[in-house]
């Protein structure tokens, strides 16, 4: 399913943890590879997610908190250039960045497989 270039959809699952306060998010951006980077279309939904945090309510806020701070660790922790080759080398041109944080299951799905991130 082609992604259009100004459609960047972001879907989250937050699930209570019993024995913790953090909630875990799941966030998933498609990306159409041939006119976005991984990093650059992480970068485009953090930046969103931060307007979004200052417009919203207070009950809004503590997801995007999660969200926001499992973008920021997802742009800080994984060397682009690496993983540029590595989606290269796997010649498909839509993907899924998928963020689960924190425990930070990340993976990138592609039509015809998984690229799992350390």
């Amino acid at each position: 399913m082609p992604v259009s270039r100004q459609a960047i959809i972001i879907s989250e699952i937050e699930v209570k943890k019993p024995s913790s306060h953090m909630n875990e998010v799941l966030i998933e951006i498609p990306v159409s590879l041939e006119h976005h980077c991984i990093e650059t279309a992480a970068k485009k939904v953090y930046e969103k997610s931060i307007r979004q945090y200052f417009k919203a309510g207070e009950t809004k806020k503590a997801a995007l908190e999660n969200r926001i701070e499992g973008l920021k660790t997802f742009l800080e922790t994984y060397d682009f250039s690496d993983l540029r080759a590595r989606c290269s080398a796997m010649g498909e041109k839509e993907a899924v960045i998928v963020i689960s944080w924190p425990d930070k299951a990340t993976h990138i799905r592609f039509k015809h497989g998984i690229l799992s991130l350390p």
